[in-house]
């Protein structure tokens, strides 16, 4: 009888540990409070995590410890990633303001407006920087070129309609996608139309490339990938709901999410589904990949580390609120914002 019970216990154990689903509970590192809902993407580099809250707070962390290094406030909600280069980081305000912030100190830089000052155009997206070139995506239509040393505007180009998506620099081109549908490519010297296309909704994420394609995904649920060298289109894959983040690529796949809650990974040459993974909610926050692992989080205010290969979870953590921003990568960390106020830091092993 006793032999009967050791082995029903074993038996129990093993199918706990090993039932596809069922993952370990991860705790973080550390937490910082912010004290209001982090609307900003965070951003690692050199040790140092930035990232902005609803409030117009914008942070410098210590990637390590979680300490705060200084904080600059900008006086509007902060959404997207910050742009940086050796000396400064630039974000992007909801009332139509670029800032520009020495890393070492916290201090202002300067400021610009985008639009006009009767009607602002926010920055929904998050600011760029490439060809020694500062660029933004406005509410108002337009993406704007600065110079990254005095806030100068260089060019701007008019989509005509309103841009949500955050710009990508690559090969020499800058790559919007905007909330009509149409695809562009832009001369980051001049602002000048190069080429461009559409879909059958409007384009509000960021594209991404890997290489030498492009990769955008629309509210008609398709994500579409082109050949940069020739302006070739390769194939559509449909998600069959609004696609609601950007494509993350890693190792020739895909990955993305889609309004009704679905990771989806997808092969990167042939556009063929590897596999999914259901979450709860509308998935807002862009995922990131890296060493076979899916790093996500959730409109419940999940973060969870998915299994690349088969999509299965390795282990969750629950935070207070919904995550709408995208996690970030850096010295075996991953970096969660929530819109409980706080950030989270995990580790990667």
């Amino acid at each position: 009888m006793r032999k009967n019970h050791i082995l029903m216990l074993a038996i129990f154990f093993l199918l706990v540990f090993t039932l596809p689903g069922l993952a370990a509970e991860k705790e973080p590192l550390w937490q910082f409070e912010a004290g209001m809902p982090l609307t900003g993407t965070p951003t690692y580099d050199k040790g140092v995590v930035y990232i902005g809250d609803q409030g117009g707070a914008v942070y410098a962390l210590n990637a390590e410890t979680g300490e705060l290094i200084w904080q600059y406030d900008a006086g509007t909600s902060i959404n997207g990633a910050a742009a940086m280069n050796e000396k400064t980081i630039f974000v992007g305000g909801t009332d139509g303001r670029v800032f520009a912030i020495e890393r070492s100190s916290g201090n202002l830089l300067w400021q610009t407006l985008l639009g006009l000052d009767l009607a602002p155009g926010a920055i929904w997206g998050s600011p760029i920087y490439g060809a020694e070139r500062l660029f933004a995506g406005s509410a108002d239509g337009r993406i704007y070129a600065f110079d990254p040393e005095t806030g100068v505007v260089l060019w701007t180009f008019d989509t005509g309609r309103e841009l949500r998506s955050t710009p990508l620099y690559h090969e020499g081109l800058i790559f919007v996608g905007d909330h009509i549908g149409r695809f562009h490519a832009l001369d980051p010297k001049t602002g000048n139309r190069q080429w461009g296309g559409g879909s059958g909704g409007p384009i509000d994420t960021a594209t991404t490339t890997w290489k030498g394609f492009i990769y955008f995904g629309s509210w008609d649920g398709l994500l579409s990938c082109v050949k940069i060298k020739g302006i070739i289109p390769q194939w559509k894959y449909n998600a069959k709901s609004a696609i609601t983040t950007s494509a993350t690529p890693e190792d020739g796949r895909l990955f993305f999410g889609t309004q009704k809650g679905i990771l989806h990974a997808v092969d990167a040459i042939t556009g063929q589904m590897l596999w999914t993974y259901e979450t709860e909610g509308a998935m807002q926050a862009t995922p990131i990949a890296f060493n076979n692992i899916v790093y996500i989080g959730t409109a419940t205010g999940k973060v969870a580390a998915i299994s690349a290969i088969d999509g299965n979870m390795i282990w969750e953590y629950q935070t207070n609120r919904e995550i709408l921003a995208s996690p970030a990568l850096g010295d075996g960390r991953v970096f969660f914002g929530s819109m409980d106020g706080k950030v989270y830091a995990f580790s990667t092993e």
